[in-house]
């Protein structure tokens, strides 16, 4: 299980890979963070709850966000957001399945596969530098 380094709530987040593309959601709520970071555009992912290891909090969210199951392939990084007040814990993941359930959350207005290369322009809060290293590396 990942150690949380802070007491800010710990988001765990589902960096999923299908081939050269990965999984975002787009929030229904546009949230402003520090300089010019705003979520609209995300991984899949979610607080954890209680009796919920980082992991299980990850998957859970992804399959409530998405409608896929996910495997973990590794944990990526865990840093405090240098734009919104959290911890986050990135996790590589893959699909357990490719059969997509029916999302449980009205947070998240539609999902979508990107290619890597076009991740930056969804995101426009401050992309984590190991996360990128990890799908830079995967092309």
């Amino acid at each position: 299980m990942s150690q949380r380094p802070s007491k800010k709530a710990t988001i765990a987040v589902g960096v999923v890979l299908r081939g050269q593309e990965v999984l975002i959601a787009q929030r229904q709520t546009i949230e402003s963070g520090q300089g010019s970071g705003l979520l609209h555009w995300v991984f899949p992912g979610g607080t954890i709850e209680d009796n919920e290891s980082e992991e299980e909090a990850m998957q859970r969210e992804v399959l409530e966000e998405t409608g896929y199951t996910v495997d973990i392939v590794q944990h990526i990084d865990t840093r405090e957001h240098p734009q919104f007040p959290v911890v986050m814990s990135y996790f590589l993941c893959k699909l357990h399945s490719n059969e997509m359930l029916t999302m449980k959350t009205k947070e998240i207005r539609e999902t979508r596969w990107v290619p890597i290369r076009e991740l930056k322009e969804y995101f426009t809060s401050n992309l984590n530098p190991a996360v990128m290293a990890v799908l830079e590396s995967t092309l």
